[in-house]
């Protein structure tokens, strides 16, 4: 039995340890080793439980401890998968079962010096102890606090409102002086705001798997997984820093495709008017020098903050647009409208 509980032990440890391995480093299949490996944990718990006490000769308080501590162990195990995977109901397992496993650590060690036994960890006690090591190493692979997550969604929500209300004013804008060079403009807005609202959605819909249609609806308050760091990254091809990808089948949701319709707006907005600030897409300083600018905007972010960002594209956006369409300096709606320049 020992030995299947050592082969079973590094069996797991291995899939827990290259999954938080993977996890760090934003590699693909990183959740499915994850899954797996503390799936099989929690039931690894019992059998080194067992293990454990049929090593003693005195089993009351061995017994007792080793059973209340496989519990807590399993629920523990589940509750740091549901925190690793940003599932609902994390917090309560880990608040159960954390303290129950301190306590009956604490009661072994008692144990052991009233019983006077030499203390034998077995092979399946130190690959458990390894397991729940990296699983709790895993927890805090980007896991930003709540407090702070409320407050990019709070900003985020704000700025997704003002957006809403500024749109609508340049709509209005538009129908008072509809000429072609405002309808150009309005337009091209649209399409920008219009490919970010697309790019939150799936956003939502595969953080959270939901679908499509609940996606369209839903608010960044009601995401479970906030403070999912894995998604944004591989959706938006930014998994390896030092090459930006578009992800085969889902192109149109990449921080390149993004990038490249942030410029193209950019490039109708400079032929209207040469003098404004357009949006930023240069090159970034980082950590390890020069950095693209989907890595330095949205990589190692998660998803409330890169929420947040891309609704600061689509407000910085619409500034512009209210700016072409109200300025009077604008020469191209003037002779559109046939408006004589002022006089100096």
């Amino acid at each position: 039995m020992k030995t299947a509980t050592a082969v079973i032990g590094a069996f797991i440890t291995f899939l827990i340890t290259m999954g938080v391995l993977f996890k760090t480093m934003h590699w693909p299949g990183a959740g499915p080793m994850i899954v797996l490996g503390a799936s099989s944990l929690s039931l690894y718990v019992i059998l080194v439980a067992a293990a454990n006490i049929t090593s003693y000769e005195k089993k009351g308080l061995i017994g007792f401890c080793n059973g209340v501590g496989a519990f807590g162990g399993m629920v523990l195990a589940v509750g740091l998968l549901f925190k690793i995977m940003h599932w609902p109901g994390a917090g309560p397992m880990i608040v159960i079962s954390l303290p129950l496993v301190v306590i009956v650590s604490f009661v072994f060690m008692i144990g052991y010096l009233v019983m006077k036994e030499p203390i034998k960890l077995s092979p399946g006690t130190l690959f458990a102890t390894i397991c729940f090591g990296m699983l709790l190493y895993g927890t805090s692979i980007g896991g930003a606090p709540y407090s702070i997550l409320i407050n990019i969604c709070d900003n985020a929500i704000k700025i997704e409102k003002n957006t809403e209300l500024l749109n609508h004013q340049n709509h209005n804008t538009l129908l008072l002086n509809n000429t072609e060079a405002n309808v150009k403009l309005f337009k091209s807005t649209s399409d920008l705001t219009n490919h970010i609202e697309k790019l939150k959605s799936e956003l939502y819909a595969v953080t959270d798997g939901l679908p499509k249609e609940v996606a369209d609806t839903i608010s960044l308050y009601s995401i479970n997984g906030k403070d999912n760091y894995d998604v944004p990254t591989h959706l938006m091809g930014i998994a390896d820093p030092s090459n930006p990808i578009k992800v085969p089948g889902k192109e149109e949701y990449s921080a390149i495709t993004l990038r490249k319709k942030i410029e193209e707006f950019n490039t109708f907005i400079k032929e209207m008017n040469s003098d404004i600030e357009v949006i930023n897409t240069n090159e970034m300083i980082g950590y390890q020098g020069m950095e693209s600018w989907e890595v330095g905007t949205f990589y190692h972010l998660p998803l409330a903050a890169v929420v947040l960002t891309l609704n600061q594209i689509q407000l910085e956006a619409n500034v512009i647009c209210n700016y072409v369409l109200t300025s009077k300096d604008n020469t191209s709606l003037k002779a559109e409208n046939n408006e004589p320049e002022e006089e100096q």
